[in-house]
């Protein structure tokens, strides 16, 4: 990652002593109220980046942190450092200073194995964790709001059972077919070799987004006129 270097006016690769200086910086500032570590330090092997990135964070600033891992071994090291910080496993979960980025959903409806394992392993260390879904307009989810607010949802919803072995989805909304033949393809029922949900649920998803779009076009048109 590049860094904009304003001692000497240039940008360059990003190194360990620029996360020490941010991680200042930002407990410095008082409209900051927590440190997220993306300095993307690269100084050492790309695989433990984030590990030193955090060192810096806990030695530099008091203020709530935000942190990510590059795999689930950096999840241990992590929690390992936040816990001799806080002094106990038991004292970290009940105050926590630290909440996790695990990676986000890969848009439309792809959970990647490593990044649900690391959900998972925060999850089970009671350690505030997110998982934000990662749909863009018109990039990788529908182009209107209506649609890309359904995908996101979607993504959010499977990530949450993404653990619990579904075969079955019920869509109890009104018109079942937008968000239950999504969910369902989601976990890969669409497509599922045992057969279920295979044709109908794929075509119900295409026409619940299809609905989507019709319904925020006549929408827009409204607004518009």
């Amino acid at each position: 990652m590049q860094y904009a270097d304003g001692r000497h006016s240039e940008r360059r690769e990003s190194v360990k002593e620029d996360a020490k200086e941010v991680a200042i910086l930002c407990d410095a500032l008082p409209n900051i109220d927590f440190v997220y570590g993306l300095v993307g330090i690269m100084d050492c092997p790309a695989i433990i980046s984030e590990i030193y990135e955090l060192s810096n964070m806990l030695r530099y600033t008091t203020k709530p942190l935000a942190g990510w891992n590059n795999s689930l071994e950096g999840c241990q090291e992590t929690l390992d450092m936040c816990v001799a910080v806080a002094g106990s496993l038991e004292r970290l979960q009940e105050k926590p200073f630290i909440f996790m980025y695990a990676g986000n959903p890969v848009a439309p409806f792809v959970h990647p194995k490593e990044y649900l394992e690391k959900l998972k392993f925060w999850v089970e260390h009671k350690i505030p964790v997110i998982y934000p879904t990662g749909t863009q307009l018109g990039i990788n989810g529908p182009v209107t709001m209506a649609g890309a607010l359904v995908s996101a949802m979607v993504d959010d919803l499977a990530a949450h059972f993404a653990d619990a072995g579904i075969t079955k989805v019920v869509g109890a909304e009104a018109r079942g077919f937008i968000v239950g033949a999504a969910v369902s393809h989601n976990f890969g029922l669409a497509s599922s070799g045992t057969g279920i949900g295979t044709g109908p649920v794929a075509i119900a998803v295409v026409v619940g987004f299809v609905v989507l779009g019709v319904i925020s076009v006549m929408n827009m048109q409204k607004l518009e006129g």
